[in-house]
């Protein structure tokens, strides 16, 4: 179980303005990568030059030949303004990163790598030249990256595996309905990759940073779709609650009888991050609740009855009570009842006190106090999370 944390919990606390200020902390320097980095924050320069012998006499018809040249062989394909001999680790944990939460902007790709904003995006610039990457250009903020399907193949090409993702996100396809929350999720993500976050003291549990961490994280589309694919009927039609708590049944007596490894049911069977309270009717969607982002710690856990992973909901906006209370009655149901109890923390990352106070509340009514916790969410500067998405 985890220890007692220093970091303030805001389920307890009344004082929402001040927070613990995050400080980026850089990854260690790679030596093959080491003068990449100076580089991308030099100013920007092109990649080739022109060379004309000292003292040589061009003629105005040489002049003109050389332009025409240049504009026909400009015409056939323009010089990449950031071109890349070769890629390294943090070129991986970048695309892997994207891989991980499809639309990502540059500070928060800064964040995972330990630099500056604008050395990440000309670090992004140089992967697109290499179409490893692309942008979705949005009215009123700066460019989202996105990773592209030769940079999916290229990381496979890697060894850079990691099957818990979403559907690569295809070009032109922004949701501004979920954009803003999407961001958020990524903030989150970003400050857990890149070591900043508040979290891993909160809990109690050393984490990984770098591709490690970003192997940990569990994303709610993959949990969607693969709840989905084990719980459906022909028809796509979801199939009742109770087949979901029948399947943890039969995944504990798996473990208890020695066929299934202990650390290994959730990765065997990812259906199962998806809480869902025992009796739900068929059709009825909204009682089955995934995390918005899961930390998988199950290769910490001791027993069936010792979960350690940890469920992370991003809220900005302010739920309705009868919601938080059935969201907060399903991840007590599922602990305290569950045949294979997942969740050992819900930690809550908002930027309203009143969200936290509505949390509160909902976790007293489900009596669940001791499994949620409250956190702020912060932007680049470590700063409050200001809810502007355009922002981070």
């Amino acid at each position: 179980m985890s220890t007692p944390s220093t970091v303030p919990n805001f389920m307890e606390e009344e004082d929402y303005s001040d927070g613990p200020q995050v400080v980026p902390i850089a990854p260690p320097v790679n030596p093959i990568l080491d003068g990449d980095d100076r580089e991308y924050d030099e100013d920007d320069a092109p990649t080739s030059a022109s060379v004309q012998t000292i003292g040589a006499v061009r003629t105005d018809e040489g002049r003109q030949a050389d332009a025409d040249s240049s504009v026909e062989q400009h015409k056939k394909t323009a010089a990449p303004r950031y071109g890349r001999r070769q890629l390294g680790d943090r070129d991986d944990l970048a695309m892997a990163f994207l891989r991980k939460f499809s639309l990502v902007s540059s500070k928060q790709l800064g964040i995972v790598l330990g630099v500056k904003a604008r050395s990440a995006y000309k670090r992004m610039l140089g992967l697109q030249d290499l179409g490893m990457v692309n942008t979705e250009r949005l009215p009123g903020m700066n460019q989202l990256w996105f990773l592209t399907q030769k940079g999916h193949d290229f990381l496979n090409f890697r060894m850079v595996i990691d099957d818990r993702v979403p559907k690569p996100h295809k070009a032109g396809r922004v949701y501004f309905a979920k954009l803003g929350h999407s961001l958020a999720v990524a903030q989150a993500g970003a400050q857990l990759v890149g070591g900043v976050s508040q979290i891993p003291e909160s809990i109690g549990v050393e984490l990984p940073v770098g591709l490690e961490m970003l192997q940990l994280l569990v994303p709610e589309p993959y949990m969607n779709r693969t709840f989905s694919a084990a719980f459906s009927d022909p028809q796509g039609k979801l199939t009742q609650g109770d087949y979901a708590w029948k399947q943890q049944r039969e995944a504990r007596a798996s473990i208890e009888q020695g066929r299934l490894g202990l650390r290994e049911a959730m990765r065997k069977m990812p259906e199962l991050w998806t809480v869902v309270p025992p009796g739900t009717v068929q059709k009825d969607t909204k009682s089955n609740h995934p995390a918005d982002l899961v930390i998988d710690l199950e290769h910490l856990r001791e027993g069936l009855a010792e979960p350690r992973s940890i469920a992370l909901e991003v809220e900005l906006h302010l739920k309705d009570s009868k919601e938080l209370q059935r969201i907060a009655g399903a991840f007590e149901t599922q602990t305290t009842k569950g045949a294979i109890p997942v969740f050992a923390e819900v930690v809550y990352l908002t930027n309203s006190k009143s969200i936290v106070e509505a949390v509160i509340s909902a976790a007293k009514q489900a009596k669940a106090q001791t499994l949620f916790k409250a956190r702020k969410l912060t932007d680049a500067d470590g700063a409050t999370y200001s809810g502007k998405a355009w922002e981070l």
